[in-house]
């Protein structure tokens, strides 16, 4: 059961997301917790993290198939990598490595498709994705034992839901 301080007036979680700040003193929940509100475009506070490594939203950075079906995806895409660096590049606001190698990527490095590179030979769903690729990027979310290209969501999943 949800803490009463995140619940609404419906039993249900509120806006509020609780957050692991950097100072771990004892407290309700083990650590001392914070509040993000959800409902914002903002950025977390610098070192905070999330579902995911680089503290990065998940749901706005998969591809959606609603999306691939229409043609077109009109945003940057996540990707998970095995290793990065000590650091990370804003949208990211945290970094889950003690690697100061500087050959690895930081998190929130964002990663594209040359100008350059022809996407004539391809045709269909790889073709929309490509171009996404080549538009927006990729952004370097999370580190994973084995690298994996992109995440995605299937029609039936939450993203087909809420868009």
């Amino acid at each position: 059961m949800l803490p009463a301080e995140l619940r609404n007036s419906a039993g249900g979680a509120s806006e509020h997301q609780p957050g692991i700040t950097e100072h771990h003193q004892p407290a309700q929940f083990g650590r001392d917790a914070e509040r993000a509100k959800l409902r914002s475009d903002a950025l977390r506070p610098e070192g905070w993290t999330s579902a995911d490594a680089a503290g990065l939203p998940i749901l706005p950075l998969l591809v959606r198939y609603s999306e691939v079906r229409a043609g077109q995806i009109d945003h940057a895409l996540r990707v998970t990598v095995p290793s990065t660096q000590r650091g990370y590049i804003h949208p990211a606001t945290h970094f889950a490595s003690s690697s100061e190698d500087p050959n690895l990527p930081p998190m929130g490095l964002r990663l594209r498709l040359k100008a350059t590179f022809s996407l004539a030979p391809f045709h269909g769903e790889a073709l929309v994705v490509l171009e996404a690729l080549k538009r927006y990027g990729l952004i370097v979310a999370d580190t994973t034992d084995a690298a994996q290209a992109m995440q995605a969501l299937h029609s039936t999943d939450l993203a087909e839901s809420v868009s």
